[in-house]
């Protein structure tokens, strides 16, 4: 069990059963891996249940045991990185986010079905920056809107039929892609709340009101 759930994943790993007899004095093992999705100190404890025969074939009663809590710090990293972690773990990825370089971040996840899904955060100088490297992808393309950003969706040129969705927020510029759309929208939208939850974008939403003309 984890506390607070935002640094560490899963938060309740599943459970593993050793079908086993142990002696007196005799101990066995399970181990569990985790995550870091987040920064800051982290309180783990374990449980476990079994049976205890007292005689063969008995009497028996199930029993069951806790750890005392262990406490675990995941030390500062970049930002972007515990953003795309963070987003990664919302769509069920887990695959470790790579550095590429000392302003691009990119994570990619292989499904069963041979789908890939993935994300790539860039951070530019300044926001004029950025917009010049959005424009420039652009091209032609039509503009749309993702929350209050700018945005543009284009089909890759690849067997899969994988979809780019292009946005630029400030200084940053995020690129998610998938072969579904549906996917690739959850997944841009993952990394935005993401974004906001760890402070790297204000939240914001654009907001379309009617305007109406009196004679």
């Amino acid at each position: 069990m984890l506390e607070p759930s935002s640094i560490l994943a899963p938060i309740s790993p599943l459970s593993i059963t050793h079908y086993r007899a142990l002696a007196s004095g005799e101990s066995d093992t399970a181990s569990f891996q985790l995550q870091a999705i987040g920064v800051g100190e982290v309180a783990l404890r374990a449980t476990a249940s079994f049976e205890v025969h007292l005689g063969y074939p008995g009497p028996a009663y199930w029993a069951f045991d806790s750890s005392q809590p262990l406490s675990a710090t995941v030390p500062p990293t970049h930002q972007e990185v515990v953003v795309l972690q963070q987003a990664a773990y919302e769509i069920g990825c887990y695959q470790q986010v790579d550095t590429i370089n000392d302003s691009t971040y990119q994570f990619q996840c292989t499904g069963g079905a041979g789908e890939t899904i993935g994300a790539t955060l860039e951070r530019f100088t300044d926001e004029p920056a950025a917009q010049a490297a959005f424009t420039d992808r652009r091209d032609t393309l039509p503009l749309v809107t993702f929350r209050c950003y700018d945005a543009f969706t284009r089909a890759m040129d690849d067997p899969a039929g994988t979809i780019q969705h292009i946005w630029q927020a400030e200084s940053l510029l995020v690129t998610t892609y998938h072969q579904r759309m549906t996917d690739t929208l959850t997944l841009s939208d993952a990394v935005y709340l993401a974004a906001v939850r760890n402070g790297l974008l204000v939240a914001c939403d654009r907001v379309f009101v009617p305007v109406v003309q009196r004679p």
